[in-house]
Parts: structure tokens; C-alpha cells; sequence
């Protein structure tokens, strides 16, 4: 892993727009370069540095704080080439997850709530560190995804994207 102090050698980063420069000096002149590219496996935008492959929201983090996270980076905004150092946050497995947004298999549009054929009625759940937890069977969608909201809400705080 690079220092910060080696990373302020090389690179500069803007947290208003989060792109990275690397300074290079021609003379007495100096213009700055936009490094990386976004990882097409992965829509991350990334940096080579000694040869080695970083996701920039991480080396954002370690530019702006001194070191680097101890877990996730989380895009506040869901946008994983946003690096601008206000969508950024320090942020758990559970945390990370809680904010994405509706999966696009998701046949009903909201997030934890499915149709119980058995019951003829909507169930709800909420997965915490990768056990689902089980919220009940509601009469209409609606019902079950207010239960699914108030739960994750309560779980996850700020973190939590419903819709």
C-alpha cells in the first residue's frame, strides 16, 4: 500500500469535482494531467500507481483523511464514478448494501418486498451482516414496504435507500 505522503507526491485530487491530476513539470512550466479510467468490469474509476491498480474513491479517501479505510467506501449518490469527496463515506458491508438501489431483476420496483404465493400476501425482509431478517406477511405491497423502509431505516440510518 502507498503512504499518503507518497500519494501527495504524484497526485492531486480536487474533493469538489473528485478527479485526480498528476503534476508533471516541463521547465519552468507545470500542467496538470487527469489520470485513471473507469474499469470496465466494474464501472469504478481506477489509478495506477508503482504499477499497482487502486479504485480512486479509495485513494480519495486516503488523500483527504491520512489513511485508508478500514472498510467500504460508499457513493452517496449511488454513482460509482462520483468521487467528488462529499459522496463519499466510510461505510460497513451492511451499510454499503442498504444504499444501492433497486436491483434490476426486481420484478416489483421496491426493494425487500416480494409476493408470498403460499400466503397470497406480500412479505417483507431486510438482510443485516448477510442474514435476512423476516418482517411479516402484509395485505398489500404498500404495507410491506412501509415495514421494509421503518426497518431499514432504523438499521441503517442515513444509509438506508428505500425506493
Amino acid at each position: 500500500m502507498i503512504s499518503r505522503e507518497h500519494l501527495l507526491e504524484i497526485f492531486k485530487y480536487d474533493p469538489d469535482t473528485g478527479v485526480f491530476t498528476r503534476v508533471k513539470r516541463t521547465g519552468s512550466r507545470s500542467t496538470a494531467l487527469p489520470v485513471g479510467w473507469v474499469d470496465n468490469t466494474n464501472g469504478y474509476p481506477h489509478v495506477q500507481i508503482n504499477g499497482k491498480k487502486y479504485a480512486q474513491h479509495r485513494v480519495a479517501f486516503l488523500y483527504m483523511t491520512g489513511r485508508w479505510p478500514a472498510n467500504q467506501i460508499d457513493h452517496r449518490d449511488g454513482d460509482r464514478t462520483n468521487n467528488r469527496w462529499d459522496n463519499l463515506r466510510e461505510a460497513t458491508n451492511s451499510q454499503n448494501s442498504a444504499n444501492r438501489s433497486v436491483q434490476s431483476n426486481n420484478t416489483f420496483g421496491r426493494k425487500g418486498v416480494y409476493w408470498h404465493k403460499g400466503a397470497r400476501k406480500w412479505t417483507a425482509s431486510v438482510c443485516l451482516n448477510k442474514k435476512s431478517i423476516y418482517l411479516g406477511l402484509f395485505a398489500t405491497e404498500s404495507e410491506a414496504a412501509a415495514a421494509y423502509e421503518a426497518k431499514a431505516r432504523e438499521l441503517f440510518g442515513e444509509f438506508a435507500k428505500c425506493g
